[in-house]
């Protein structure tokens, strides 16, 4: 998912649209707490974020995501953790 430094969705992939279950123009335009509402602002880290997203139909699940910056955009990389956290339980 790329975004732009107000914390905007510029473009996504195909894997992202099918994981939070959006088409790829619903997606544009929006903040990035319309996917992680816990989330007002993404930042580049070294670290992943660990917090909950949530898709179109409302269900949240939880997710790392790794942030890292290139020009004026940020690239988040996200990974849907539901199977670990469950074996981890």
């Amino acid at each position: 998912i790329v975004v732009n430094k107000r914390s905007n969705i510029e473009m996504s992939n195909k894997l992202a649209q099918e994981l939070f279950e959006y088409g790829r123009r619903e997606f544009v335009g929006q903040s990035i707490d319309f996917l992680f509402p816990e989330i007002k602002q993404l930042v580049a880290n070294n670290d992943p974020i660990l917090t909950n997203a949530k898709k179109k139909s409302g269900e949240t699940f939880p997710v790392e995501v790794y942030v890292h910056e290139f020009d004026e955009f940020l690239f988040a990389h996200v990974q849907d953790i539901s199977e670990r956290m469950r074996l981890q339980t």
